[in-house]
């Protein structure tokens, strides 16, 4: 039986690129998309790599994050941008695969499955599409391949994202070894409560 080739791509900070594609004077800098950050409401929305270095993370009150990295530029959320741009990202997905299914505004699942060497080998046509993503649009484009949605998800999540060619590939062969070591918080799926029950157990 064939094992299955499904990619996981995910677009990195993906509101704060845009606003850097939009802005590129922002390109290189600590940019955190969020409400009116005079407001107690003010919650990042999405931050850049060079944010997310001064621990400002998705979720966190804007006043926060300003007291982490007192520079922190803030950008106004502009949701229609972000959906234009989600819809032109997948438009470049269906030139290699009709098979595709949104996750998120900014994460879709590919299957290639079945294609053989239509693109080349699946890493071959993983770095076409983070190639065309980076050309066309402007954002940089993580791709987490698997035999399934599970594998796929999570060798994006923990690997590709911090890999230069933001690529690799989870299967029936390396799984275990790569993935049990992890916290049960990196499982797919698992948010804090789940963790702290898993942990109880």
């Amino acid at each position: 039986m064939r094992n299955k080739v499904i990619f996981l791509a995910d677009m990195e900070s993906f509101y704060a690129s845009v606003e850097a594609v939009r802005n590129p004077s922002l390109r290189g800098k600590p940019v955190a998309v969020c409400g009116d950050p005079a407001l107690r409401h003010g919650i990042i929305l999405a931050a850049s790599r060079e944010a997310k270095a001064f621990g400002i993370k998705t979720g966190q009150p804007a006043w926060e994050a300003r007291r982490m990295c007192p520079w922190v530029i803030f950008a106004h959320p502009r949701m229609q941008s972000y959906i234009d741009c989600s819809m032109k990202i997948t438009s470049v997905f269906e030139q290699f695969t009709d098979r595709i299914l949104p996750y998120s505004i900014d994460e879709q699942f590919l299957d290639l499955t079945g294609l053989g060497n239509l693109y080349g080998s699946p890493r071959e046509a993983a770095s076409a599409i983070i190639n065309r993503i980076s050309a066309e649009i402007g954002i940089r484009c993580c791709i987490g391949m698997g035999e399934n949605l599970l594998q796929a998800k999570m060798a994006c999540d923990c690997f590709a994202k911090k890999k230069a060619d933001a690529f690799f590939e989870l299967n029936s062969a390396n799984y275990a070894d790569l993935i049990w070591p992890l916290p049960v918080g990196s499982l797919f799926g698992v948010g804090h409560r789940m963790e702290s029950n898993f942990h109880r157990l």
